[in-house]
């Protein structure tokens, strides 16, 4: 376990740095010192899985996951799966694991909202009636490959009153915006040379749709819209 204390604490330290990093114009020097820390953290996290390995007694789950997408304009505080789209892994224990299975993908549809009774489960405690998320262990049993027919998703605040609402099928992504507000909010995207670049690109500018309609199919990076 000191090995894990270990990994979150550097990993934390790095954060700290990328966070102060982002906020001190080096000119050329932003993106190798942004891809060394990824690099480092990344490598961080690929040891101390390594060290738990697939097959080794380990009595304590791991999940990883993040809260929004990258701090860039059109990303962070967006409903496009560029800023509601986030990391999740999760690492179970031997005597936890559906059937013995090994370490796989699951490409389906989850939330966060998902993870508390997703731990009820696994840990045989009765969810609360309130939780509005759905188990994930169907998924790793292989049980089923879908595990919601839509996922819905806001924002109200970041630095800012910028109010969104979204739903999101397999197929297609709908975002409305309220409150008359048909450019981006500048103090929405945190302080960074990618923001200065995009106002000095005239990227405040742009209006932004009300209402957005993306066709993942087609559009998988949802840059046009069809609504």
């Amino acid at each position: 376990m000191s090995l894990l204390i270990s990994v979150i604490s550097a990993l934390m330290a790095l954060t700290v740095i990328t966070v102060l990093a982002a906020k001190v114009d080096l000119g050329a020097m932003n993106v190798p010192v942004a891809l060394a820390i990824a690099t480092i953290k990344g490598t961080l996290v690929a040891a101390f899985f390594m060290h738990l390995r697939w097959d080794k007694p380990f009595n304590t789950i791991v999940l990883i996951t993040t809260d929004h997408g990258v701090a860039f304009p059109e990303m962070k505080c967006n409903l496009t799966s560029h800023g509601a789209g986030v990391l999740m892994m999760l690492h179970l224990p031997p005597h936890l694991r559906p059937g013995g299975k090994t370490p796989r993908v699951v490409d389906a549809m989850v939330s966060h909202l998902d993870v508390f009774p997703t731990l009820c489960e696994l840990l045989n405690l009765e969810p609360p009636s309130w939780l509005e998320g759905k188990s994930l262990m169907p998924l790793m049993r292989g049980e089923t490959d879908r595990l919601h027919d839509a996922l819905f998703t806001t924002v109200n605040v970041h630095a800012s009153y910028e109010p969104m609402r979204s739903v999101r099928t397999d197929r297609f992504s709908y975002i409305r915006r309220f409150d008359g507000r048909d450019h981006i909010v500048r103090p929405n995207i945190d302080d960074s040379l990618t923001k200065t670049t995009y106002l000095e690109s005239g990227g405040f500018e742009r209006p932004v749709a009300q209402e957005q309609l993306y066709d993942l199919m087609l559009d998988p990076m949802e840059r046009y819209n069809v609504a």
